[in-house]
């Protein structure tokens, strides 16, 4: 199972996601993206509603990422993955 992970260090979030999924949509890519880094709680909602699965702040574990990914995947078997 393919994801993209993209960490936000500074700038617009909104603005990076949007142009991420702009890209993936120009190269006809359907891959579930997932969010780590900083990105201000009221950016939260509005960068899911543009697709992407998951926010992953500061402190968030590798473990909590890897088993996100891993029930992500359980949940999405047989049917279209959401991106």
């Amino acid at each position: 199972m393919d994801f993209i992970g993209y960490r936000i260090t500074s700038g617009e979030p909104t603005i990076l996601v949007a142009l991420l999924f702009q890209k993936l949509k120009e190269k006809g890519v359907d891959i579930p993206v997932i969010v780590g880094g900083v990105v201000p709680s009221e950016d939260i909602p509005r960068v899911k509603e543009m697709g992407v699965v998951e926010v992953f702040g500061p402190g968030n574990s590798m473990d909590s990422i890897a088993n996100f990914i891993k029930n992500y995947h359980r949940g999405n078997q047989g049917g279209k993955e959401k991106s």
